[in-house]
């Protein structure tokens, strides 16, 4: 029996090479395949370490309070506009806000404190668009519900 087996690979030889070469090559291009979604995998999660995230926060100072951006995210927010009002105090507000910085948006009470809380209660809300380091679009949409006064904050790329 060994010597009938041994005959076969002899005589089949070609056809045996033919195919393992087949089933490496499938195996290759598994291999392939595999590596190169680990790759697009690890482009994402970079990116994703160091996106910025801004929300609004009130700040409390002594018998003052103000409303402040804050970047709650890991990355520097670069390119920070506005929508849909223009406060008087956001001139000099397109620097960057680093990690875990805050930015005066603007004080309590006054006039630009009425426009940010007639944005936030409206359908569409308060936007803040801003980019990343990569340059990617990214929008904080922030909401007050009317019928609680809870601030929602919704996070969108593009």
């Amino acid at each position: 029996m060994l010597k009938n087996i041994w005959q076969f690979f002899q005589t089949e030889s070609s056809a045996i090479q033919a195919i393992v070469a087949i089933l490496g090559f499938v195996v290759l291009c598994k291999y392939a395949w595999d590596t190169r979604e680990i790759a697009r995998a690890t482009v994402q999660q970079s990116r994703a370490a160091l996106l910025p995230f801004l929300t609004i926060t009130v700040v409390r100072k002594e018998e003052q309070t103000e409303w402040h951006i804050k970047n709650l995210g890991s990355g520097p927010a670069l390119n920070i506009r506005y929508e849909p009002i223009d406060l008087l105090e956001q001139v000099g507000q397109k620097a960057p806000i680093m990690p875990g910085e805050t930015r005066r948006l603007c004080s309590a009470d006054g006039l630009d404190r009425k426009r940010l809380g007639e944005a936030l209660r409206k359908p569409a809300g308060f936007e803040i668009h801003y980019e990343s380091l990569s340059a990617e679009q990214l929008t904080s949409n922030i909401k007050q519900q009317t019928d609680t006064g809870v601030i929602d904050v919704k996070f969108e790329r593009g």
